[in-house]
C-alpha cells in the first residue's frame, strides 16, 4: 500500500528541490551582475515588455500587490 503522506511521495517537495537546484545553477552567473534569481526574473519581463506597469509586472512573475 503506498504511504501518501512520506515527503518522497510529495510533489510539491519535488518541486521544490528542482527550484533550489536551478537556482544554484543560475547563483554564479547572477553573482557577478549583483542580481537576486527574483530580480533577474523581473529584468527579463521588463526587457521583455518596455513600459510596463507595476501591477502587470507583478502578474506576469505570479506575485502578490
Amino acid at each position: 500500500m503506498s504511504k501518501p503522506m512520506k515527503l518522497e511521495n510529495q510533489f510539491c517537495f519535488v518541486v521544490y528541490a528542482l527550484s533550489k537546484e536551478i537556482m544554484k545553477i543560475y547563483r554564479p552567473y547572477l553573482d557577478e551582475i549583483g542580481l537576486t534569481y527574483t530580480q533577474y526574473l523581473v529584468m527579463i519581463v521588463l526587457w521583455e515588455k518596455d513600459g510596463i506597469a507595476l501591477k502587470d509586472l507583478g502578474k506576469s512573475l505570479g506575485l502578490d500587490s
